[in-house]
């Protein structure tokens, strides 16, 4: 148009210019003009059609998109004033600006979404805490959204990032801590108690639970177990001491195992419990174990003490009501049998219940031996009884027989009662032997004399001669018709 334009005012200027020259110039500028109206009208539609079809798509809202359509209509509207600096090819570049703003911002965002996803794929072992998962559907919610910004995505594509890396930073120093934590409380003098264990696999469980990116544990769950295993810890250790200065003060108390505390059971467990308390790493169930086995020991060895002294008592009172309690080895044992259970009732070492075990055998053994001692006594004695001829019948024998067979009938007598008994009757046969032997030698010389006598014709001497023999015979059979005495007689009457 401006080319027709300089053609009519070249041909106006020239005075030597014809009609025909200038309608000719004119129609030109005319048939120019209506071009150009129809080329910026065109312009015009296309740059409407091409705001319309930016702003209808994803990228209408990206500021580069924004300018390029404010660029446009300015031009247009600049161009509607018939400026000189807004031609219609102006508005043609304006739309080709549009069209590639729009191609561009379409690139960025492609790439700002690619961006995103990646940052969402790499959000683990972290997904679930609240921060990262905060930022995550912020962006998620800006990804399903296709009118959001690039701008709008990488912000929060970056927010997302910051977060991970913030949460994976205080995660990373919440499983040093519970390392730590892990690592002291299995060092520690509480190792072996059964909640520390607990808190320790519970913390083990979460740490190792988290590293999953499992919804089931986050960084304060971490945190959490940490100050349960802490708790546990100190929990234990408290107990410890407590349980410890009770088994201390049960292991001191006397009246705890008396009057059983030198038994061998006693004595062990007392060992038993003290290695427990020695322990460092024992814990308070340990500690507690310790002492109801030390008590049970007790009370078990008291229960066999207690078993001991009833069967003693039995024992004192059975050899007491026994044929053999009067014999001296029985009393001396059932003497040693109650001193043993005095002074095991004072809770000394010197008497067990092994030693009144002993000292009931050695009463229940005199018992034995005393009533076979006796009865071998008893046998001697009834020997004895057939060896007293021929002086049985004397006084002092048959005395000495019946207090002999007195005795032997008695089952309460004893071995020692029978041996006084037949070391009396022994006297008694030998003094009424001695006598008899004596008596028998006079009557002997009187029959001698008598028969070598003037007088031995005599039938008064004969017949007493005769009678003296006969009542001599009559004891040497041991008669009871016939006793030394008698011989003395019938010497007296020779």
């Amino acid at each position: 148009m401006k080319a027709a334009q300089t053609a009519l005012d070249k041909v106006l200027a020239d005075t030597g210019a014809t009609v025909k020259e200038i309608e000719d110039a004119t129609n030109a500028l005319e048939n120019a003009v209506d071009a150009a109206n129809s080329d910026r009208e065109a312009a015009n539609a296309k740059a409407d059609s091409a705001k319309l079809t930016a702003a209808g798509t994803a990228q209408a809202n990206e500021p580069g998109v924004q300018d390029a359509i404010a660029n446009l209509t300015a031009l247009q509207n600049q161009a509607a004033t018939d400026d000189a600096n807004a031609l219609t090819q102006d508005i043609l570049d304006a739309i080709t600006a549009l069209q590639d703003a729009v191609t561009d911002a379409a690139g960025d965002q492609q790439e700002a979404r690619l961006a995103a996803d990646n940052a969402l794929a790499q959000t683990k072992p972290v997904s679930h805490e609240s921060a990262t998962q905060d930022a995550m559907t912020k962006l998620q919610t800006l990804l399903a959204d296709d009118s959001s910004t690039t701008a709008d995505i990488q912000a929060a594509t970056k927010a997302l990032s910051q977060a991970v890396s913030d949460d994976t930073k205080v995660r990373t120093a919440a499983n040093t801590a519970a390392a730590s934590e892990i690592a002291s409380a299995q060092n520690s003098t509480a190792a072996n108690d059964a909640a520390v264990r607990d808190a320790v696999q519970a913390l083990q469980d979460a740490v190792k639970t988290a590293a999953s990116d499992s919804p089931d544990a986050v960084t304060q769950d971490i945190l959490d177990r940490i100050s349960d295993l802490k708790a546990a810890v100190t929990a234990a250790e408290q107990a410890q001491e407590t349980k410890r200065s009770e088994a201390t003060a049960i292991l001191a108390d006397d009246s705890e195992t008396q009057p059983v505390t030198y038994e061998q059971a006693t004595a062990d467990a007392k060992v038993a419990l003290q290695q427990v308390i020695d322990n460092p790493l024992a814990t308070a169930d340990d500690l507690q174990t310790a002492i109801d086995q030390y008590r049970d020991t007790a009370t078990a060895t008291r229960a066999v003490r207690d078993d001991a002294m009833t069967a003693g008592a039995d024992a004192v009172t059975s050899a007491q009501n026994s044929d053999q309690s009067g014999d001296e080895r029985v009393v001396t044992a059932i003497q040693n049998l109650q001193q043993v259970m005095a002074t095991a009732t004072s809770d000394s070492p010197d008497a067990l219940t092994a030693d009144i075990e002993a000292a009931i055998s050695a009463v229940k053994q005199a018992q034995v031996d005393a009533a076979k001692s006796r009865a071998e006594a008893a046998d001697l004695a009834t020997a004895a009884l057939q060896q007293t001829g021929p002086v049985t019948n004397e006084a002092d024998v048959a005395t000495a027989r019946t207090n002999l067979q007195t005795l032997i009938d008695d089952p309460t007598s004893t071995e020692q009662d029978l041996k006084n008994a037949m070391t009396e009757l022994a006297t008694a046969v030998t003094a009424a032997k001695t006598d008899r032997t004596t008596t028998n030698n006079e009557a002997n010389k009187a029959i001698t004399t008598a028969t070598n006598g003037d007088q031995s014709a005599a039938p008064a001497v004969q017949t007493a001669i005769q009678n003296l023999k006969d009542v001599m015979a009559t004891a040497a059979s041991d008669s009871p018709d016939a006793l030394t005495a008698d011989i003395a007689t019938a010497t007296a009457a020779l």
